[in-house]
């Protein structure tokens, strides 16, 4: 009895179901429909309305990377040189000579006018 036990339970079972009407998807009614919502751009952030526009994402973004001093002028360059030579020579590099100059209270008013570049894995 024990063989004919272990024999039925190897025969994989198998199991019919018949239906008086053939398979039919049945029309979503409107109240269990899903709402599709606009993605967001992958490039931009920005999500298109229902009627066209752009939905503005938050204005904050976090990156990392380096931002370096520009002069928009000649005469601010020179001016920013001038500083400079009154510190007289210093075994500093350039990078840490500007940062001293730009970190300086009373040239406030000449990190106000320079341009600012931000680099990001160098470009």
């Amino acid at each position: 009895m024990e063989q004919s036990q272990s024999a039925v339970q190897d025969q994989p079972a198998t199991v019919t179901v018949q239906t008086s009407e053939p398979d039919r998807i049945a029309p979503a009614s409107a109240a269990s429909r899903d709402v599709i919502s606009p993605q967001a751009c992958s490039t931009c952030g920005t999500t298109p309305a229902a009627n066209a526009a752009s939905v503005v994402s938050p204005p904050c973004i976090y990156v990392i990377g380096h931002i370096e001093p520009r002069f928009p002028q000649l005469s601010i360059e020179k001016e920013a040189r001038q500083i400079i030579a009154r510190g007289g020579p210093s075994k500093e590099t350039d990078r840490e000579v500007m940062a001293r100059l730009l970190r300086d209270s009373a040239n406030n008013y000449l990190v106000r006018q320079l341009c600012w570049v931000l680099s990001v894995q160098g470009v």
